[in-house]
């Protein structure tokens, strides 16, 4: 779906929407959306600020318009694409390290996930 809205897979100016192509482009839509209510809730989190704190909270809002929901759909694919980006060049980037080790090197993966709450360790020592 991401790639609809990419004028080159492979570049990361398309997929951060920092190509002056890619950033007018949109995913299209079966219909042209308009102002007509719907009712659509979702949790958001949203961050709150008391004096120096600052807090995020979860919070159930409300889409009220098509034209809402199509700008939320379109700001979410953006992010989406970049999420796609960055773990298919990371993918590659990692496959060409593990395949031009030498015999006198190794490679140590530390993988955090997104909330950065888990990590995994693999050490990747070409065969003897």
């Amino acid at each position: 779906m991401s790639e609809a809205t990419m004028c080159d897979l492979k570049a990361k100016v398309c997929a951060y929407g920092e190509c002056n192509e890619c950033l007018l482009t949109c995913h299209p839509m079966l219909k042209t959306p308009g102002e007509e209510n719907i009712r659509l809730s979702q949790w958001m989190t949203e961050k709150i600020k008391k004096g120096e704190k600052v807090s995020t909270i979860t919070v159930k809002r409300e889409i009220t318009t098509e034209h809402d929901l199509n700008a939320d759909f379109q700001e979410r694919l953006l992010h989406f694409r970049r999420h796609v980006f960055n773990i298919k060049w990371q993918f590659d980037a990692y496959r060409e390290l593990r395949r031009s080790l030498k015999h006198n090197e190794s490679l140590i993966h530390i993988d955090f996930s997104e909330d950065y709450s888990w990590s995994t360790l693999s050490c990747h020592c070409p065969p003897c």
